[in-house]
């Protein structure tokens, strides 16, 4: 499921995610973030505000109905797949129970706890890449349309 989503949705649900924790643990001291951010509370808000959002109505549409169970067990999807979204692609129903996994930050392994944060910053970072990647034919297109 994870895999047919582009990073920026996955990124957009990530950011919302942590912005609910880091609001829930002001609001309630008895909640950590740190343990929020490694099992975070998905509700109706986020749900709401994730499904509303003009991103997903242009990228993933059909996110626009998705229910509380369905975006709970995607959130769970991302912990599990990790930071390896192509070495696990067989481990898709989510069995996988990952702690530490590596990851490449600027060509340099790194032995990683898998949180809100960090997958954040790997779908952050995954995202950079593919917009570089586009960056030459984007230039071509607008010269293509200035011409």
């Amino acid at each position: 499921m994870v895999l047919q989503y582009s990073s920026n949705v996955i990124l957009l649900l990530l950011q919302l995610i942590l912005y609910h924790q880091e609001s829930l643990s002001h609001r309630n001291k008895k909640l950590r973030l740190p343990n929020l951010l490694v099992d975070p509370i998905i509700d109706e808000a986020i749900l709401n505000e994730f499904k509303n959002h003009t991103l997903v109505k242009v990228y993933a549409p059909e996110l626009c109905k998705i229910q509380l169970r369905s975006l709970r067990m995607l959130v769970k999807e991302i912990f599990s797949v990790g930071f390896n979204i192509e070495e696990n692609e067989d481990n898709i129903n989510g069995n996988v129970k990952q702690e530490n996994v590596s990851y490449s930050d600027s060509n340099q392994k790194q032995d990683t706890i898998i949180n809100v944060i960090t997958l954040a910053n790997f779908y952050y970072d995954k995202r950079i890449t593919e917009i570089e990647k586009r960056l030459p034919e984007i230039r071509d297109e607008m010269q293509e349309t200035l011409s």
